[in-house]
């Protein structure tokens, strides 16, 4: 083999092996962002899952909140039924006389 035949096998030999360096590297780069992605897409899924665990959490508030309402408005309609009720004779004599505080 002559001398330029060696030199550009050499060249050829190290084009191949830039080569192979530059898609190892791509490679390598392309491995690494999908490493980086999943740990976003788990971090992104472990976030909406406590989100989502707040808004639970919220939810059951808000029915209990909603049924405490629905009791009080029970409790004031049954009071305001039983202020409502005619006053017999009875019950007008067992109250207290008013009485004017005077000098």
């Amino acid at each position: 083999m002559s001398k330029s035949a060696w030199i550009s096998a050499g060249k050829v030999s190290a084009a191949i092996a830039a080569v192979a360096l530059l898609l190892g590297a791509v490679f390598q780069g392309q491995a690494q962002q999908r490493s980086d992605m999943a740990d976003v897409r788990a971090e992104l899924r472990s976030g909406f899952a406590e989100v989502n665990g707040r808004f639970a959490e919220v939810n059951i508030r808000l029915e209990n909140i909603s049924g405490d309402l629905v009791s009080l408005r029970e409790r004031v309609a049954r009071i305001e039924g039983h202020l409502a009720l005619p006053m017999d004779a009875g019950t007008q004599a067992n109250m207290a006389p008013e009485t004017e505080e005077g000098g």
